[in-house]
């Protein structure tokens, strides 16, 4: 072997990744995940705060200020057909099972599931996680 050619390193750094479809793809030698300490104590505050919300005394209804949607969820909810198929729906892009007599407050709750899932995958993923733990720890 000589040591004319460049190293590994430096046909690395030479290298161009990406396809035809994407050419900004990322290097693959640059993913290395490094652990944020932020992380743990993200996570840890909301295994807490969720734990507080399940067996605490607060109110844990959910409602709407918004005019378009409270207007929406109120015909919804003079509506008990439409607020079925649309809960069946709603409950279906989320993997789950409709609840039997779906109410506003269960429409909003997945809505806001689908919403954070859509727009921001990663902090639903750590919001989900730290339910399944709370869940686990209270049991």
């Amino acid at each position: 072997m000589s040591d004319d050619g460049p190293s590994l390193d430096e046909l690395q750094e030479g290298s161009t990744f990406g396809d035809r479809d994407d050419p900004e793809a990322s290097n693959p030698y640059d993913s290395v995940e490094e652990d944020d300490p932020d992380d743990d104590s993200i996570r840890e505050d909301l295994i807490d705060r969720i734990g507080d919300k399940v067996s605490g005394p607060e109110n844990r209804s959910i409602g709407c200020r918004d005019p378009m949607f409270a207007a929406y969820l109120d015909h919804l909810s003079e509506d008990d057909e439409r607020m079925a198929e649309v809960a069946s729906t709603l409950a279906g892009e989320l993997g789950k099972e409709a609840p039997d007599d779906p109410q506003k407050a269960d429409v909003i709750r997945m809505l806001l599931r689908l919403g954070l899932r859509a727009g921001d995958s990663e902090e639903y993923e750590r919001l989900v996680d730290a339910r399944g733990e709370q869940a686990k720890r209270s049991m």
